[in-house]
């Protein structure tokens, strides 16, 4: 058996910074292989709207305007950003493409699991996101799910149960 999917990318937290990765399914191993860093779920400003009530309960205009010039100059930060990271995320791509899952999983950041190591990979939810949490020996990994590929990525998680026993 071979499930394979990517990207995804996990959630930052408190001690991580969000990243990116290609999960393998093999009959012996769970491969989380890092491919590069990740944009966080807010990153792009073109989602960001700005409601700001005045004092006399009325939105303010004047706040509104700002907010979205605000939104306008970050706009050009964030699109460099996210193509720095979309470099990086390549060549990780093909760093796996030339190497395998198995030979990239002992490097930092990446890791091979048994069956024994997976003790869940379960729905949840980080505020509005809906998320798919991997939890092993090492640590959680609460990956974001976007909805064009939650189906997928549900059924690479149902398959991840199986082969580790876990419910």
């Amino acid at each position: 058996m071979t499930a394979r999917i990517e990207p995804v990318a996990t959630l930052a937290s408190g001690f991580r910074w969000a990243a990116t990765y290609s999960l393998a399914l093999t009959d012996d191993a769970l491969y989380v292989v890092r491919l590069g860093p990740a944009m966080g779920p807010g990153a792009d400003a073109s989602g960001y709207v700005a409601h700001v009530e005045s004092g006399s309960g009325g939105v303010d205009l004047v706040a509104r305007a700002g907010a979205a010039l605000g939104t306008a100059a970050a706009q050009p930060a964030l699109r460099a950003i996210e193509k720095r990271y979309g470099a990086k995320i390549d060549a990780g791509l093909a760093r796996l493409a030339e190497r395998g899952h198995a030979a990239l999983a002992d490097e930092k950041g990446s890791f091979r699991f048994g069956p024994s190591d997976v003790t869940a990979f379960e729905p949840g939810r980080k505020g509005r996101l809906p998320t798919l949490t991997l939890k092993t020996s090492a640590r959680p990994f609460p990956f974001r799910v976007a909805e064009a590929g939650a189906e997928a990525f549900a059924a690479f998680a149902a398959a991840v149960r199986r082969w580790a026993g876990v419910s």
